[in-house]
């Protein structure tokens, strides 16, 4: 059962892995990858072919500022890049240089599309970025938590984080204690905030309070993603739940198999009353009803040759007793009677006795034709012949003992 269970589940959860974790390798990606591009430039085309011809109207070292000018119209991320800068195969590159607009699955989704007769490729995201997806998330709270810092005083700053912390998790810490990366540094000159994920993944606001110097330090904020670990639990669950189920189906048919394969050994080995008793709601009722009827079949058809075997060897040891005797009664009568005379009596009775017994014996040869019967009626002959050529030999030297 493990070795069929271990097959079944292989085959649900193989595809179910090229669908939770998708790579280059994986026929879903690139069936995704085709209808996600087929879609994508069908929808984006003529905004691309809008924007190119808008930077072919200016001169190429203008181009850099002309998109900047342009992208604030934009919903999405709208940036113009060089080719050189990309992590492009050899072939996305000839595409791009055929002048296809080129779909890149990741994370986000972005279209490329190559300006002529330069090195600049124009990158529209069609997808939110990870930046804007949490600042989208979390600004409001931001903003909320500066305004109750400003509303209070700072000598109640500490009363005012101990109320909030059964919703959030909240610290002030000195902003000279704090090492900035070149991105965090860039978002604090720009918004006096920025966050990070700590080393548990999880999401912490630094922003500015109104007390110069000092940081409000924000954890536990609303953040649509969901953290590594519990996408883990969730995949873990599902394949738990699902495992589980799987053996609640597939039990109740290995045991219904494994009782069919024990009757048909048994079977096979000459129990011909076994019968497999599996109950008709089960998956395999119909094969374990044909095998009962095809067991109660054999074993009608073997009792009945039984039956006539029996029959047979009862008929014909009767002749042979009746030849026996009637040679031993006419050998007593020797003394009394010529040798020529008993011995043509005791022919008569051979040739009577052998023409019954040999005319049965084609009979029953023609009415079976089954290799049992044959082989059975090959040890009766043997046995037949054997006894008669006995009795003949008994007779002849009682024959010559009276001469």
């Amino acid at each position: 059962m493990f070795r069929a269970f271990s097959g079944l589940w292989l085959l649900v959860f193989i595809p179910l892995c090229f669908l939770l974790f998708p790579s280059r390798y994986s026929p879903i990606h690139w069936f995704n990858q085709h209808i996600e591009q087929e879609r994508y430039v069908h929808l984006y085309g003529g905004t691309l072919t809008l924007l190119e011809q808008q930077l072919l109207m200016q001169p190429q070292a203008a181009w850099p500022q002309k998109l900047a000018h342009i992208s604030p119209y934009f919903g999405y991320g709208l940036s113009l890049q060089q080719m050189s800068t990309l992590s492009l195969s050899e072939s996305q590159q000839a595409a791009l240089s055929a002048g296809n607009i080129l779909f890149i699955n990741a994370e986000p989704e972005y279209l490329l599309k190559r300006l002529p007769n330069s090195d600049w490729v124009i990158r529209l995201f069609v997808d939110i970025t990870q930046e804007e997806d949490i600042d989208r998330a979390s600004s409001g709270t931001i903003y909320l938590l500066r305004k109750a810092l400003e509303q209070t005083p700072v000598t109640q700053w500490q009363a005012l984080i101990q109320r909030l912390s059964s919703q959030f998790h909240l610290r002030l810490q000195k902003q000279s204690t704090i090492v900035f990366t070149p991105s965090e540094q860039a978002q604090w000159d720009k918004r006096a905030s920025f966050w990070r994920f700590d080393a548990t993944h999880q999401l912490v606001f630094y922003t500015a309070t109104p007390e110069k110097g000092m940081t409000l330090v924000v954890s536990s904020l609303p953040y649509s993603s969901n953290t590594p670990m519990v996408l883990l639990v969730v995949i873990l669950m599902f394949v738990l739940l699902v495992s589980v189920g799987m053996f609640f189906w597939s039990y109740p048919l290995w045991r219904d198999l494994k009782r069919l394969s024990d009757a048909t050994t048994q079977f096979g080995q000459g129990d011909l009353s076994q019968r497999s008793p599996i109950p008709k709601v089960a998956a395999v009722a119909n094969l374990s009803r044909q095998f009962n009827q095809m067991a109660q079949r054999i074993e009608q058809t073997v009792q009945g040759q039984r039956t006539l075997t029996n029959a047979i060897a009862h008929d014909l040891r009767q002749p042979l007793h009746r030849m026996r005797y009637s040679i031993h009664r006419h050998s007593l009568r020797l003394n009394r009677q010529g040798t020529s005379k008993a011995l043509s009596t005791v022919c008569k009775i051979w040739i009577i006795s052998l023409i019954k017994h040999f005319s049965f014996l084609v009979i029953v040869m023609i009415a079976s034709k089954s290799g049992f019967l044959n082989r059975f009626w090959r040890n009766c002959c043997e046995r037949s012949v054997t006894m008669l050529l006995s009795q003949i030999r008994r007779c002849l030297w009682y024959c010559m003992l009276r001469r």
